[in-house]
């Protein structure tokens, strides 16, 4: 009988899982990490993330969401969101919530120019969720992602474990940030106090680069060519990002 009910419990667990049609990998990585734990090391407080793909592997368009649990207590001060939509296209940013576990509003969906519905997530393409981290303590988190259809089953999962260490804080000089205006138009400044050579790199809400360079003490940015919307900034020093901000572009 005990190996009737492990049979069975195996043939659930395929079932489920083992026909998910979704790949789910990091940005940076080709390898899948569906099923799997990654770790994302913070290294000074604010807003940080990791970049996730869920391919559409099926036969059909998918109209996924996605649906984050907090497998842990949070420590304090921490917050957490998502921005969700198809790989370069637009996406959607949903502000933090208490909620847990917690499931996009809209799923994937392909507009026309007039912005009517046309399908939603095409085969072989992949919707990319940009999973943000606003953390102001020390501390550790694990957080779950599952992808699924509108009220459907969960078809998979990555889990992501937050590591805020304060080892990784302690024995660095204080360092002094300006970042104006913000909402910014045509030109964004940046002034370091306690900081020399940097660098600069601005993503969309989708983890795509528009912007990558160096500078000194200080930098003037022309952000006139950027579409209106929500980007993240972050500062690298040597390598390790010592900041990170929302910005809003709004021409």
């Amino acid at each position: 009988m005990k190996q009737l009910i492990l049979l069975f419990s195996a043939i659930v667990t395929i079932a489920q899982f083992g026909y998910s049609q979704v790949e789910i990998t990091k940005l940076g990585s080709a390898t899948l990490v569906n099923g799997t734990q990654i770790a994302h090391v913070v290294t000074a407080s604010g807003d940080s993330n990791i970049e996730l793909f869920f391919k559409n592997t099926g036969t059909t368009d998918k109209y996924w969401k996605i649906t984050r649990k907090q497998l842990t207590a949070l420590p304090s001060a921490w917050e957490d969101y998502i921005c969700w939509g198809i790989e370069g296209e637009a996406g959607q940013c949903y502000s933090s919530s208490t909620m847990n576990p917690w499931i996009t509003p809209d799923g994937l969906t392909v507009f026309d120019n007039q912005f009517n519905p046309l399908s939603g997530l095409p085969v072989g393409e992949s919707g990319l969720a940009a999973v943000h981290f606003v953390a102001q303590n020390c501390g550790t988190a694990t957080y779950r992602y599952y992808v699924h259809d509108d009220g459907g089953a969960y078809l998979d999962s990555v889990d992501v474990r937050v590591i805020f260490s304060c080892a990784s804080i302690d024995d660095k000089e204080p360092i002094s940030l300006s970042i104006f205006p913000n909402p910014v138009a045509s030109q964004l400044v940046i002034n370091t106090a306690g900081l020399e050579k940097f660098d600069i790199r601005i993503v969309d809400v989708l983890g795509k680069t528009v912007y990558d360079e160096s500078a000194y003490k200080s930098k003037k940015i022309d952000v006139s060519e950027l579409k209106n919307g929500v980007y993240i900034l972050t500062i690298i020093e040597k390598g390790i990002a010592i900041q990170t901000k929302r910005i809003v572009v709004r021409h």
